[in-house]
């Protein structure tokens, strides 16, 4: 859980809104390079999620809601923290899609 809740978001980031969000920003602006690299993410998570157009059309409002995040910031820190703490969420949401997939997650009995 520690690689997907902590190490593939921040990896993300880095590739999406870092590299190719920085790209399309500076070619053609926030508002289509904000939907350019949200499209991008969405597409990335094609083999994952398959072609359900919902849960692509949430990915793509939120990648593209996070490079607007770190535009507004001046920081990739804020969408790092952002993505990390969607993970859970996003998870929890769409169990019956990962189902036969990942092991069933189980919130810790202890602190």
């Amino acid at each position: 859980m520690i690689f997907i809740g902590l190490i593939v978001p921040v990896c993300e980031e880095q590739w999406f809104r870092g590299a190719l969000g920085n790209l399309a920003l500076s070619k053609v602006g926030i508002g289509l390079g904000a939907l350019t690299g949200g499209l991008a993410f969405a597409l990335f998570h094609i083999p994952v999620y398959g072609l359900d157009t919902a849960v692509l059309g949430a990915l793509l409002a939120d990648g593209a809601a996070i490079i607007v995040l770190n535009v507004v910031t001046g920081r990739i820190l804020t969408g790092m923290l952002a993505h990390i703490a969607n993970h859970p969420l996003s998870f929890y949401l769409q169990r019956p899609i990962f189902e036969g997939i990942l092991p069933p997650y189980t919130w810790p009995t202890h602190v």
